[in-house]
């Protein structure tokens, strides 16, 4: 690893340590103020008195203040010298120098979108960044695009289990496999860099899903923030992976940005961070008062967006306007009296709201949990789960590929017999497991009929494009489950020339309400009695 002081040196070259001039704006209002640094086991600085710069300086790594010396005292960090080159308008050059397009090497064209083209030029420009795109946008292919592009000779992968999965058919899909790539969950990180010799640290490393490291007390996140050192002493890749544009809480950026370049966020810790950009209240506890964030101050916020702009790249998909359409079909199937007896049984006889949802949901499938296990009534959502494995066979001219999603492990054991009626190959993906090692490998290839069905809260970081619909047959109560279950298949750099098929099967009238619900991101433990009495009364 290079030596601390060597690093320091380079950066205090960059930013001139006798005087800066430090940009300040005050409102619309930009003005430079002299700022004196004088080098010894700590850094000194002077300026004349100004509240703005002051609110600038008090909140870097150990800041000081000396009445008797009337000067401000900080840590001797790499945090600190960047944050110093921000306030001379002069943060590290990569991170302000226009993006251009860039020609890859690559021989196999492959289907970029604009947006996944932006991203790689971002990245290989800057080297050292985040991609924040909303979820179905394809960041896999652009880092393993920048990967093949890059001149580092070995990369890290710090991925959960299921992404990593992910990466390795992406890879073996664009023909991508003779990559240096170690990949390591960031459960396993801290003792695989403990087992490993500095020298064979990587020279690039993609944290996915980096909103793991978020906390940065957690030794997963400690351990990131020490990979992340290394590789930056050798000038190498630092590549965070994200599908959250836009967190609930703000706060999630600070130990991220921290691990890619520290310093790009001003403030030298969490608390710190809170004390700006939140609103704080004193809340009575156990063990006395704690702070307790209140809300957030709109106006920081937007600011640490344009602070964040050089460093990070947003991507929503509203803002990316070549992406395949969605299309939306919902199927109504018919009510039987005998069903519509049973429903209002079990609305006169349930005593709570979850209660009585979770029977109707079973029963709209087609069954009904009892002390002597599963009863199985059958619902006519079978016969149109029948009807689309047909309409899209291979027989038929279909992609032969479809997705089925079901709450209950009762559904999908009959959706899996219905599938072996109707002669197609099928992988059962749920809380027990994979039915079929191979079901990914078999999904991607051509050949025989083959139909993924799943619990939605199983399928978090696949990729199931080969097919052309994705079927409901019944819903999670997780809003989470729902969207990421959503994005399996309209991924771009596919080829993928036409929206993907979205049908809800909906038998009872509460299968709308669960829908309407889940679309509109309110959890389905918040549904009332009187809501589903309600639907059913109207």
């Amino acid at each position: 690893m290079q030596s601390t002081s060597v690093r320091i040196t380079i950066l205090i070259v960059s930013v001139n340590v006798m005087q800066i001039l430090a940009k300040i704006r005050n409102g619309n209002y930009l003005k430079s103020i002299p700022l004196n640094i004088e080098e010894g086991d700590r850094l000194t600085l002077t300026f004349p008195f100004d509240r703005a710069l002051i609110d600038e300086v008090k909140v870097m790594a150990g800041a000081r203040w000396s009445p008797e010396d009337k000067h401000w005292t900080i840590d001797k960090c790499e945090r600190n010298y960047v944050a110093l080159q921000y306030l001379a308008d002069n943060p590290i050059e990569r991170y302000t120098t226009p993006i251009n397009k860039l020609i890859y090497t690559r021989l196999n064209k492959r289907p970029y979108f604009e947006h996944q083209q932006q991203g790689i030029d971002f990245i290989l420009q800057r080297k050292r960044c985040m991609l924040a795109f909303e979820m179905g946008l394809g960041k896999t292919l652009v880092g393993l695009t920048v990967m093949e592009q890059s001149d580092a000779k070995v990369w890290w992968l710090v991925a959960p289990y299921g992404a990593q999965r992910e990466w390795e058919r992406q890879l073996r899909r664009w023909n991508a496999t003779v990559l240096p790539l170690i990949t390591t969950t960031y459960e396993s990180l801290y003792r695989i860099m403990k087992e490993t010799s500095e020298e064979y640290f990587p020279d690039g490393v993609i944290f996915d899903e980096s909103i793991r490291i978020k906390n940065p007390t957690a030794q997963r996140s400690q351990a990131a923030a020490m990979l992340c050192e290394t590789v930056r002493a050798k000038d190498g890749f630092i590549l965070l992976l994200s599908g959250a544009p836009a967190p609930k809480d703000p706060s999630d950026w600070w130990h991220q940005i921290e691990c890619i370049q520290p310093g790009f966020i001003r403030e030298g810790n969490l608390y710190k961070f809170r004390q700006r950009y939140a609103n704080i209240r004193m809340e009575d506890g156990e063990f006395g008062t704690y702070p307790k964030i209140d809300s957030w101050k709109p106006d920081e916020v937007a600011k640490l967006g344009t602070r964040l702009a050089p460093i990070v790249l947003f991507k929503y998909k509203k803002d990316c306007y070549d992406l395949p359409s969605k299309i939306y079909d919902r199927i109504q199937c018919d009510i039987s009296e005998e069903y519509a007896r049973v429903v209002d049984l079990i609305l006169s006889s349930t005593p709570t709201a979850l209660q009585c949802l979770e029977k109707l949901r079973e029963l709209s499938d087609g069954f009904q949990y009892t002390d002597k296990g599963t009863n199985w009534i059958g619902s006519p959502k079978i016969d149109k789960v029948k009807e689309l494995l047909d309409f899209y066979s291979f027989d038929n001219g279909g992609c032969g590929r479809l997705v089925i999603y079901a709450a209950f492990h009762a559904t999908i054991d009959k959706l899996c017999e219905v599938a072996t009626d109707v002669e197609w190959e099928y992988a059962r993906i749920d809380g027990r497991g994979w039915s079929d090692k191979d079901a990914l490998t078999k999904f991607d290839s051509l050949g025989n009929n083959y139909v993924v069905i799943a619990n939605p809260s199983s399928v978090h970081g696949l990729n199931l494009s080969r097919t052309d619909c994705l079927c409901y047959y019944s819903n999670t109560f997780s809003v989470d489950s729902r969207i990421q279950s959503l994005e399996r298949r309209d991924r771009p750099g596919m080829n993928v020339s036409k929206g993907t098929r979205i049908v809800d099967l909906l038998h009872l009238p509460t299968d709308q309400l669960i829908v309407d619900k889940l679309d509109s991101k309110i959890e389905l433990q918040g549904i009332t009695l009187e809501e589903i009495k309600k639907v059913w009364n109207q």
